[in-house]
């Protein structure tokens, strides 16, 4: 075969190499943008490190959309057909099941029972096309205000802040049992979305509250900053679910690890895309948590944080 003849068929041979689509699909949906932002960037770069590498051999399709407009988003990610999507926040992971119940789908922040749900059958065999990992939403947020209720013990009324009553539903069962066992009321106030939140917080005003917890969900997540702000001019110490957002001036953060979890998702998606049924993977839970006081917060409110808390503390930060 002469030089020229091989050159050429390794030219085509790399041409026809190329034009191939990647092996794998992968689909995307999140209730914001940096909800989506973040899910895309620590989700790619955990598959790349198990061999999984978009526009080699992975194509991914991703969306995003508020909690109303969800179901709409879910239908356009199936329709492009892919192997298995990552969903981040309940809202998301309905809409997904509601348009699909083969397609596997991997939870990545889900903030519900999903048995209780009825996405799956029991965590240790999920038995349908749902599994992932779990955050442990309605223990951990009742631990919060718990938590809470230590740093302001005087507090008789607290605000829950949540996306909606529907999508937080297990979340405020379980702290409105907090609230009967320690005496205080609970009041809901809904936000779904930003154009809410200076009513979310002039409704509280008007309840009376002392104290805030603002409920665990992606949309809520990602809004730390702002809502740190606000309770700050209104005077009212925090806690938020996790350590990050402490940082970010929650009075208190508490929960799992978030990187750690999306890396799981990742995990799993990585597993379906090479043969594994969704059915077969046990759903996953959060097994070590991390508590962070912001003290600077503290301070600015005039509150003083108990030695208690403290000494339990991971994480103070000045």
């Amino acid at each position: 075969m002469s030089r020229l003849l091989a050159a050429a068929l390794l030219l085509w041979i790399c041409d026809a190499h190329a034009a191939e689509p990647p092996a794998h699909r992968l689909g995307l949906l999140a209730p914001t943008a940096p909800a989506l932002h973040v899910l895309r960037q620590m989700t790619l770069e955990a598959l790349e490190r198990l061999g999984l590498v978009e526009g080699r051999n992975l194509a991914v399709a991703a969306r995003w959309a508020p909690a109303g407009e969800l179901a709409e988003a879910a239908r356009e990610l199936l329709a492009t057909r892919p192997a298995v999507v990552v969903a981040e926040s309940n809202a998301a992971i309905r809409a997904l099941r509601a348009v699909s119940d083969t397609t596997p789908i991997v939870m990545s922040f889900a903030d519900e029972d999903p048995v209780a749900a009825g996405l799956a059958a029991s965590l240790m065999r999920p038995g349908g096309n749902v599994t992932g990992v779990v955050t442990l939403a309605p223990e951990l947020d009742a631990k919060r205000l718990e938590l809470l209720r230590e740093v302001v013990p005087q507090a008789r009324r607290i605000a829950a802040l949540v996306v909606s009553r529907g999508l937080e539903a297990q979340q405020v069962t379980a702290m409105r049992a907090v609230a009967a066992r320690s005496g205080f009321k609970l009041v809901v106030v809904e936000a779904p979305g930003p154009e809410s939140y200076d009513a979310a917080f002039a409704a509280m005003r008007g309840a009376g509250v002392q104290a805030l917890a603002i409920a665990a969900a992606p949309e809520l997540f990602f809004e730390v900053r702002r809502f740190a702000e606000m309770a700050g001019v209104h005077g009212l110490p925090t806690v938020c679910e996790s350590a990050i957002m402490a940082r970010d001036g929650c009075l208190i953060g508490y929960g799992p690890d978030f990187v750690a979890l999306r890396r799981r998702a990742a995990d799993y998606a990585a597993r379906i895309l090479r043969g594994a049924r969704p059915g077969d993977l046990a759903i996953e839970q959060p097994s070590t948590f991390e508590l962070a006081v912001n003290l600077a917060t503290a301070r600015a409110l005039g509150i003083a944080v108990p030695p208690s808390i403290l000494a339990r503390a991971d994480e103070v930060i000045e």
